[in-house]
């Protein structure tokens, strides 16, 4: 079984770009694929505080996120607070992104 045959949902990213002005526009990958695996957790953010996440991400290992980034599935924008990326002993497997 291949790691792309787990990835069986589907998310927006979101992706907030300043321009010299300072307005924002957003950048949206449409359609990535992922795994949502739903459930309350208490995580710790970027900035060290003790946070609840609604629900746990996995991606492929290319793909593209920041913390200031947003993720959008089921009609509904997630901020994102925790970002993970496990390796096994040759290269990074996957992406873990935790969401409020």
């Amino acid at each position: 079984m291949s790691y792309d045959s787990l990835l069986i949902n589907t998310c927006d990213i979101i992706q907030r770009t300043p321009d010299k002005w300072g307005q924002t526009s957003d950048v949206i990958q449409a359609g990535v694929k992922c795994r949502i695996m739903y459930g309350n957790r208490l995580v710790r953010d970027f900035n060290g505080e003790e946070v609840l996440s609604s629900a746990k991400i996995f991606f492929r290992s290319t793909v593209n996120i920041g913390h200031e980034d947003m993720i959008r599935f089921g009609g509904v924008k997630h901020a994102v607070l925790k970002i993970l990326r496990p390796q096994d002993s040759i290269a990074i497997h996957h992406v873990e992104v935790y969401v409020a």
